[in-house]
C-alpha cells in the first residue's frame, strides 16, 4: 500500500491503483487501501467510480476518516452534485477542524433556503 501511495502522489493513477488492487487482496479489510484506490480513480477523473471504493473504506474504518469524505467530496463535485459536496467537506471539517482544506472549500459554497 505504501508504494502506491508514493506512486498517487506521483499522479500515476493506474500503477498506484494497481498497488491498491494487491493491498485489498492481501487485506481486504484494510479500509485505507480502499479509500486510496477511490483517491485513484478520482485523480484519474473516473468519480463515480470512486465512490464504492470510498464508501467500502469508510465502513471498515480508517486511521483518517476527514480525507475519505474530502475525497468524496472531491467525487460528487466532479460529478456536479454541488449538495452532496457540500455536506462532505462539511463533515470532513467536522472531523478534523484543524485541516484547512475543507474550509477552504466550503468558503466557495453559498448556501441558501428554498
Amino acid at each position: 500500500m505504501n508504494r502506491g501511495v508514493l506512486k498517487l502522489r506521483r499522479l500515476n493513477w493506474d500503477a498506484a491503483t494497481q498497488d491498491f488492487n494487491q493491498a485489498v487482496r492481501i487485506k481486504p479489510d484494510l479500509g485505507e487501501a480502499y479509500v486510496n484506490r477511490g483517491a485513484a480513480a478520482i485523480g484519474d477523473k473516473r468519480y463515480s467510480e470512486s465512490l464504492p471504493d470510498i464508501n467500502r473504506g469508510i465502513e471498515l474504518g480508517i486511521d483518517e476518516p476527514a480525507k475519505a469524505y474530502y475525497n468524496r467530496a472531491l467525487a460528487y463535485e466532479g460529478m456536479e452534485d454541488a449538495k452532496a459536496a457540500y455536506f462532505d467537506y462539511q463533515k470532513a471539517l467536522e472531523l478534523n477542524p484543524e485541516w484547512g482544506l475543507p474550509r477552504e472549500q466550503l468558503a466557495r459554497f453559498t448556501v441558501t433556503r428554498r
